[in-house]
């Protein structure tokens, strides 16, 4: 072989190593992540010249200039567009820009945020405690100044007008219903026919209770609910009972008895709300009575009547 056959033959070498991007180029390992048309792009940028490839698949084949030593099968990057910016394949890629894809639910908004988008009330879910004023009235049906319950000693059934009292409140609050226990104190004034006609007693009723509610519109601020629960009630008639000269109060116990009621909490924030609620008392019969003498049973007495209860909640 002579000196220009070598010559030539080295030339061709060292443009095929140009233009099929053999590796060591820094610039070239830099960018090997991104795709080739904006590989290309950039490494124009940088020489400020065309790059060569060796496929014509790339860019368009074109003819080596007059005198050139390279073979036609060789391709000269022209102005072909590149399918995605560098922004565009790093959204549509993340995995091979190095950026952790972020699973789809975890930008979809809470059901929370859907509703205060759609500008609905959300209450919050959590243990409440409840402070208020509490309304009672009472059957006359046997307690009605007229009868006396005898035994050992004996007891005075005082006639009660409604009273005034307080109630206080804990439950917990789920999205559609809310469970609570409540108790409930009232102070009533009673008269009665003996020992004298128009005789003043004072009594008390006192409630203890496990309620269930049920809310509707609970997307709204108002919202009316419905209440299913049962109860153990005292009636007490201060200085009632008697056993000669010998005088206490006298107690009434029930066993249980069942609350059926309805009402609406008005809610000024998520937490905070006032409420109102009535609740009939069925079944409420006094059982037991404790007077100068230990509690024994007794003949049935009529308990039964309604509460009425406003008060002030706010949920932990």
């Amino acid at each position: 072989m002579n000196l220009p056959q070598l010559a030539c033959a080295a030339l061709l070498l060292s443009c095929a190593t140009t233009a099929c991007n053999l590796p060591g180029d820094p610039a070239r390992e830099d960018l090997a992540k991104f795709s080739t048309p904006s590989y290309a792009r950039v490494i124009e940028a940088r020489s400020g010249q065309p790059q060569r490839r060796c496929s014509s698949e790339h860019g368009s084949v074109v003819k080596p200039e007059e005198g050139s030593l390279l073979p036609a099968s060789f391709a000269t990057r022209t102005n072909v567009a590149a399918p995605f910016s560098f922004d565009e394949d790093v959204q549509a890629a993340p995995q091979r820009s190095g950026r952790m894809a972020v699973p789809r639910w975890a930008l979809e908004p809470s059901t929370k945020e859907l509703a205060k988008r759609a500008g609905q009330f959300r209450v919050a879910q959590g243990w409440f405690l409840s402070l208020g004023a509490a309304y009672a009235d009472i059957s006359d049906e046997h307690l009605n100044g007229n009868l006396l319950l005898v035994g050992t000693d004996t007891i005075v059934l005082a006639d009660p007008d409604p009273g005034f009292g307080g109630a206080v409140s804990l439950g917990y609050r789920f999205d559609k219903m809310a469970f609570e226990f409540i108790y409930i104190q009232t102070e009533h004034d009673a008269v009665h026919v003996s020992p004298a006609a128009g005789t003043a007693y004072d009594a008390t009723f006192k409630s203890f209770a496990l309620n269930l509610r049920h809310y509707f519109n609970r997307e709204s601020r108002f919202q009316p609910f419905a209440s299913l629960g049962i109860a153990s009630t005292q009636f007490i008639i201060e200085n009632g009972a008697s056993l000669g000269a010998v005088v206490d109060d006298a107690v009434l116990e029930d066993e249980l008895s069942v609350n059926l009621g309805i009402g609406c909490s008005l809610f000024f924030s998520s937490r905070f709300s006032l409420n109102l609620q009535g609740e009939y008392r069925f079944l409420n019969n006094y059982y037991e009575a404790e007077g100068v003498t230990p509690k024994g049973g007794t003949d049935r007495v009529n308990g039964e009547g309604f509460n009425i209860v406003g008060s002030l909640s706010y949920i932990f």
